[in-house]
């Protein structure tokens, strides 16, 4: 098991890429305001609120950090 780089206490908004993201997103938010956001694979480049990335997919981290500027 390994531990991601992002602390926080609190709950956590899980983001993914899907056709949904934004509706879902708004109304996660609407129930948790104050929500820390983390984002798997290309999410974080939908959503700029985004704290953490997370992925598996090893090779796909630069262009993820190409995308989202980080």
């Amino acid at each position: 098991m390994r531990e991601y780089n992002a602390h926080h206490s609190g709950v956590a908004i899980v983001c993914g890429g899907g056709p949904t993201l934004h509706s879902d997103l708004e109304k996660a938010q609407a129930m948790r305001p104050i929500a820390t956001l983390l984002g798997v694979n290309f999410s974080a480049t939908l959503v700029p609120e985004i704290r953490h990335v997370w992925t598996q997919h090893l090779e796909i981290v630069p262009k993820i950090k190409a995308r989202y500027g980080r």
